[in-house]
């Protein structure tokens, strides 16, 4: 047998056993992404659920305010909005719907804003609460009120409301309300956690950016965090805060805004809302 073809016998060896070892790398790839999608699953399975009042987690609402055009103004403002989210429960979902009112002052260098308003809710729930509690969807109502001012750096094309602090209160009330205090009253889970507040004060902290195109047409957008108050023993120790973006856009009295927001245990929602001024 010549050199040659000694050669080609020893290439194909080779060849098959680096074959072999593709198929033994992928077979044990596809193993270990089997088994840490089964970790992960039961890791989430066996994680915490957590139920909150029903407004947590779409606690800010945006608020209209006149841009600085070289004289002080006042306004007047009614909005409407719908949100919806995710909760902290096993696939549980939620959806608002707010109706507000509010009055804005503008001076060259800051804003003032306090209003009122009031939210209806739904809370669908993914699954049983425990082994003894099995509820479908219940209903929560929210009374809420909210004052806040804004420092302003305004030119001809933008107004920069660099840095805002603004208080909001919430009482809520409701079937939802009931079945959180019913549960919780008979609760020996440990990893079920409910935190069911009724009256909330919440601050948060705000910064935007509003852009003048014309007399018409601004657009604004804008970042914020905030945290509870006036916080329950049970929740002395836990996080409560959250955080979110916004943006909005005005043609003439009328302003369409967009307010993604998140809090603690992926309870999150996403706001659109239309405002009108009125005066």
């Amino acid at each position: 047998m010549s050199s040659i073809q000694l050669l080609k016998i020893e290439r194909t060896y080779y060849q098959l056993i680096l074959e072999k070892m593709r198929r033994n790398k992928k077979k044990i790839s596809g193993n270990l992404l089997l088994l840490i999608i089964v970790i992960c699953f039961t890791v989430t399975s066996c994680g915490k659920r957590v139920y909150t009042s029903g407004t947590y987690g779409s606690i800010k609402s945006y608020t209209a305010r006149p841009e600085y055009k070289g004289k002080n103004t006042k306004a007047t403002y009614i909005s409407t909005d719908y949100s919806s989210g995710d909760a902290g429960g096993v696939r549980d979902k939620k959806t608002l719907i707010s109706v507000r009112a509010h009055r804005s002052i503008t001076r060259k260098y800051f804003n003032l804003y306090y209003g009122l308003g009031g939210t209806i809710g739904n809370y669908k729930f993914g699954g049983p609460i425990n082994e003894n509690s099995n509820f479908n969807s219940e209903a929560f109502y929210s009374l809420n009120s909210k004052a806040g001012f804004n420092f302003n750096l305004p030119t001809k094309r933008m107004d920069w409301r660099l840095v805002g602090a603004e208080l909001t209160y919430n009482y809520e009330f409701g079937p939802y309300q009931n079945v959180l205090k019913e549960v919780k009253d008979s609760n020996e889970d440990s990893n079920l956690l409910i935190f069911n507040n009724k009256s909330m004060l919440y601050y948060n902290f705000t910064s935007e950016a509003v852009f003048k195109f014309n007399e018409d047409n601004t657009l604004s957008l804008g970042i914020y965090f905030g945290d509870l108050l006036n916080k329950t023993k049970d929740l002395k120790n836990r996080g409560s805060g959250f955080s979110g973006t916004f943006i909005s856009y005005r043609f003439k009295k009328f302003t369409c805004s967009v307010v993604n927001e998140g809090g603690q245990a992926s309870i999150d929602t996403t706001k659109f809302g239309l405002t009108y001024q009125l005066f």
